[in-house]
């Protein structure tokens, strides 16, 4: 078995304050960094400005765009970086499908306890690190 790739730094997108808030006091708690966007300007400007992070936790719905529209611009800066998807809403097959189609590696419910949030997103970049590898 592999080891599962440590997560150091995490770009979290949502454009609500307390979910982002939250998800980045959980994921200091667990040693990891987390940036924080709340629109498509602060993804983009983050995109710019800082190295590639080791995972997305992207919102589905965002207040200026869908949050899909922002996975072939992060792939744009950062081709490697896994993108999960996160939403509040249920799982919802078609909006799941045009996810993936437009690169995300998963999908992630908001309603879910943060330690299986972080243990999907660590599924999300395992996957995304060894593909290629059969375990």
């Amino acid at each position: 078995m592999l080891k599962p790739m440590a997560l150091k730094r995490i770009l979290v997108v949502d454009d609500d304050f307390y979910v982002a808030q939250f998800l980045s006091a959980f994921l200091k708690r667990k040693k990891i960094d987390a940036l924080i966007a709340h629109d498509q300007p602060q993804t983009e400007s983050l995109l710019k400005n800082e190295a590639p992070c080791d995972a997305v936790i992207l919102d589905l719905r965002l207040k200026d765009c869908e949050g899909t529209d922002l996975i072939p611009v992060i792939h744009a800066k950062w081709p490697q970086v896994p993108v999960v998807i996160l939403t509040g809403m249920g799982y919802d097959e078609t909006l799941m499908q045009e996810a993936l189609k437009k690169g995300a590696r998963g999908y992630v419910s908001k309603t879910l306890p943060p330690e299986e949030l972080l243990a999907a997103i660590e599924r999300a970049v395992d996957h995304a690190s060894s593909s290629g590898h059969h375990h």
